[in-house]
């Protein structure tokens, strides 16, 4: 069952809309078989993300080996362009997303 506790993104769930428009680069097909992989490896859906962003990181690593990277920098920059980067700290996508779900916990993302 997903997660929808005080400690995810916001009722509108800008983080999955984030990864979403970051893999849409890649295309529908593939966008759908990275969260059908995230499911498969370790039983999560697509809005555990927000609880478990280092799954998710893990998942993307094992899909795509070293070129995980280029996937991780994309979701990275998506993040970046879509809130205050100066709340982002880090390269590392797992410790950016960490870095974006206690900004949104202290409440300061959220949509007035």
């Amino acid at each position: 069952m997903p997660y929808h506790g005080d400690e995810g993104f916001g009722r509108s769930s800008q983080l999955l809309q984030i990864i979403d428009r970051a893999l849409d680069q890649y295309g529908t097909t593939t966008k759908q078989v990275v969260y059908w992989n995230f499911q498969s490896k370790f039983g999560l859906t697509k809005k555990d993300i927000e609880r478990y962003p280092e799954k998710f990181v893990q998942s993307l690593r094992v899909m795509f080996g070293d070129g995980s990277r280029i996937v991780e920098q994309a979701i990275l920059h998506e993040v970046v362009e879509s809130v205050n980067v100066k709340i982002i700290r880090s390269s590392d996508l797992t410790t950016a997303l960490k870095q974006l779900r206690a900004y949104y916990q202290r409440g300061e993302g959220r949509e007035s």
